[in-house]
């Protein structure tokens, strides 16, 4: 099938997906129950192909404009995308996740492999051994030695890994991987729309899941298409995107505790109340040991997702001890989200200030306590939570997201 044929069918409408990903699906499942890795890849890879060139021509429609072709890449693109994300789920070990990002951003998304490739090691690893590993993540293209090494040589300069040996390993400097939420967004819209958007409010997938009715508005002025069928589907789309990937592709990874079986029925309850609430101050009072935390690492999850980088969580407890569970039960646990200690800060303010000044890093989550925060800025130095103080503490730290948890206790 030649990409004339992709874009316009023999009748009068343009071509429609589900046939190719019946067939390729059909391939795929005959290819696992005989673990022939070759021939499901090559199932996986000719959807990807097609997935690729559906998002070349939603680009073209959008700024044709042409609402019939959008339409129809639109529901073509949702329906490879779920077919790929399906055949990563069945087996996750022989073919990548999919994901939407700009084709300049390959070099990135290369460089995030290797380290998300290290991170996952507990040993030294060779060229050749990354190589291999990154193989099995990669869904640009075929990754070869000499590649790696020269991305392995640039993560070396700047610290985030250190070789010893012709080996290599990763260093305690944080690592952010690509923000998917924003380039996704922008793969979708092309180059010349997307600063339009993003300087209207919406820049990552988030945004747009978050206002939908506001940005479906907006849809026809900026792109000059019509229907609003075609803003509905581009909503969609986005959220498509978000319910089969974000998990798995968010600048901070942490283990899916939301769609886990741990969340008791009353700590997903309380999840839904602050979620649906939009996170505007709801309080929940319960006895100690009735699993507060955990309805806490719910929340911290679901803003894991759309935390861009520079952006931080802050954590308020009563004392140093609370810290430390705290940090303990995001990173160590079994019942946790496991996230990497390197992107977790716990301190005063004043000892975030000067991580900042000599790292140029910003944690993710920052844990400090009730006292601390009181005492920023004061100038006695003991504190009353001075309120323009903090109020400067949480812009100069980039804070979006707030738990404050023994609130009782302050």
């Amino acid at each position: 099938m030649t990409e004339a044929t992709l874009t316009h069918s023999a009748h009068h409408g343009y071509w429609q997906a589900q046939g190719l990903i019946e067939q390729q699906l059909s391939h795929f499942h005959a290819a696992v129950e005989k673990q022939d890795i070759e021939t499901l890849r090559r199932a996986f890879y000719r959807l990807a192909t097609y997935h690729g060139r559906t998002l070349h021509i939603l680009n073209t429609a959008l700024h044709s404009p042409n609402d019939a072709l959008a339409q129809s890449a639109l529901h073509n693109l949702m329906a490879l995308h779920r077919a790929l994300v399906q055949m990563h789920r069945i087996d996750p070990d022989a073919v990548p996740l999919a994901m939407v990002l700009p084709q300049a951003e390959r070099e990135t998304f290369l460089r995030d492999l290797i380290v998300r490739v290290l991170n996952e090691s507990s040993d030294m690893l060779s060229v050749k051994e990354i190589a291999g590993r990154v193989l099995h993540l990669d869904i640009l293209a075929q990754v070869t030695e000499k590649e790696v090494l020269h991305h392995l040589k640039g993560l070396v300069h700047s610290t985030y890994i250190y070789r010893s040996d012709g080996r290599y390993a990763r260093t305690q400097r944080p690592y952010a991987e690509l923000d998917w939420n924003v380039l996704s967004l922008r793969a979708l819209t092309g180059d010349d729309l997307y600063p339009r958007l993003a300087a209207a409010g919406y820049a990552g997938l988030t945004d747009v899941d978050d206002k939908p009715d506001a940005f479906q508005v907006l849809f026809e002025p900026f792109t000059g298409l019509t229907d609003p069928t075609t803003a509905r589907l581009f909503v969609e789309t986005v959220r498509t995107l978000l319910t089969t990937t974000a998990a798995e592709t968010t600048v901070w990874r942490s283990t899916d505790l939301i769609h886990s079986p741990y969340p008791r029925p009353y700590q997903r309850a309380a999840f839904s109340v602050f979620q649906h609430g939009g996170y505007q101050g709801q309080v929940i009072e319960a006895p100690t040991g009735s699993g507060k935390t955990l309805i806490g690492m719910l929340c911290i999850q679901d803003w894991l997702r759309a935390l861009h980088r520079g952006q931080s969580i802050l954590v308020l407890v009563p004392t140093s001890n609370y810290q430390q569970q705290w940090a303990g039960e995001l990173c160590y646990l079994p019942i946790g989200l496991k996230l990497t200690p390197e992107i977790i800060f716990a301190g005063s303010p004043m000892q975030l200030y000067r991580y900042v000044i000599r790292t140029g890093d910003r944690p993710a989550i920052v844990l400090t306590t009730y006292a601390a925060l009181s005492q920023f800025g004061s100038p006695s130095g003991k504190g009353g939570f001075d309120a323009a103080s903090v109020e400067m503490f949480l812009q100069g730290a980039n804070i979006k997201y707030v738990i404050l948890d023994e609130i009782h206790k302050v």
